[in-house]
């Protein structure tokens, strides 16, 4: 199957592989927000990840968000090097802060330090979770934040992201324990050659 602008073929993918994807995000998620729940002190329960696998071009179209975004950008190290995105929408931004309401300030360089811990507490326990399950190295490190409008979140990618390749997109929500009202969501973005180190594993499992 080719791209219909004839350049590049897409990656071949099947159910089997997107379901195996999605069962990746959701052991990330579980980890996530067991971490996340010890640091807050607040129980936290994931709902089940949304996954996709997207051209670079199309990521801004898919994240349905209006508003300003938090994101944040790791490097990423597995069998290749590349990036791992984090995108926050602002308006969830207070519950990650541990405000009950909405914002009264733009958000400040300390509140920014504070959601560098955070992302980090996520990332870290995601790339683990992949990593114990797919039996590869997976390790995100030196995060950058930055407050985008979804205007920009194109120009953004393009940035960060070189290629118009296929990337791999999970979208998670946490909702507090026990009433299941919603914590916050976020998208993790990974660069084209983490979702092919990741498609290998899957199918190096579907063998064993």
């Amino acid at each position: 199957m080719d791209r219909s602008d004839g350049c590049v073929p897409l990656i071949k993918t099947d159910k089997i592989h997107l379901d195996a994807l999605k069962e990746v995000g959701n052991i990330g998620a579980g980890q996530a927000a067991s971490g996340l729940s010890e640091f807050i002190e607040e129980k936290l329960i994931p709902a089940p990840t949304q996954a996709s696998i997207l051209l670079r071009d199309n990521v801004a179209d898919w994240l349905d968000t209006k508003g300003t975004v938090v994101m944040a950008c790791f490097h990423l190290l597995s069998e290749t090097s590349g990036r791992l995105l984090l995108v926050i929408p602002t308006d969830d931004v207070p519950s990650l802060l541990g405000y009950n309401r909405q914002l009264d300030h733009l958000i400040t360089e300390d509140d920014l330090q504070y959601l560098k811990k955070i992302t980090t507490v996520i990332i870290s326990d995601y790339t683990t979770a992949i990593s114990t399950f797919l039996d590869i190295v997976l390790v995100a490190y030196s995060p950058t934040l930055m407050v985008e409008s979804h205007e920009n979140l194109e120009n953004i990618l393009t940035q960060n992201i070189t290629e118009n390749e296929e990337l791999l997109l999970f979208k998670t929500v946490f909702n507090r324990s026990p009433l299941l009202t919603s914590w916050t969501q976020f998208w993790l973005i990974f660069e084209h050659e983490t979702l092919i180190t990741m498609l290998k594993a899957v199918d190096g499992l579907a063998v064993l």
